[in-house]
């Protein structure tokens, strides 16, 4: 799977992580045990523990979508790491790059705002791009 996840214990020490994880979290095997809050780290997410810990204290799962520093976003999930005889033991944190779809986002929203503007300058008779202005326009300048 291409999804990288972080397993930090009931203090907020990593325990696990898969090797996806690199491209978020600058991890090596000697960083198991630090507690999250120590990690390097090229995501926009300062709450990044507090929120773990407000997983932990509320049980109920956070989800937000964070850039990063170099120009990707990520989903990031915060949920309570049950043990299958439903003993909570620390969080797993899971992080899904979404670049791709917040790329393609922005593009159609240009899209969109073009399209108003085209509209508008139509309804007004001024058109920019093609250089026609309305009559209201000459008579000022």
């Amino acid at each position: 799977t291409d999804i990288a996840t972080l397993f930090p214990d009931n203090q907020l020490n990593v325990r696990r992580y898969t090797d996806q994880i690199a491209r978020v979290i600058h991890l090596r095997e000697g960083d198991i045990g630090r507690p999250l809050s120590d990690l390097a780290t090229t995501l926009g997410y300062p709450q990044l523990s507090a929120d773990t810990q407000e997983t932990l204290r509320t049980l109920a799962h956070c989800e937000r979508q964070i850039p990063t520093t170099d120009g990707h976003w990520y989903t990031v999930r915060i949920m309570p790491y049950r043990t299958l005889t439903n003993v909570i033991q620390g969080a797993v944190l899971t992080f899904v790059d979404i670049t791709a779809a917040k790329e393609l986002e922005s593009r159609l929203r240009q899209v969109q705002q073009w399209r108003a503007t085209r509209k508008r300058c139509r309804t007004s008779g001024v058109m920019t791009m093609s250089g026609i202005e309305d009559d209201a326009t000459k008579s000022v300048a």
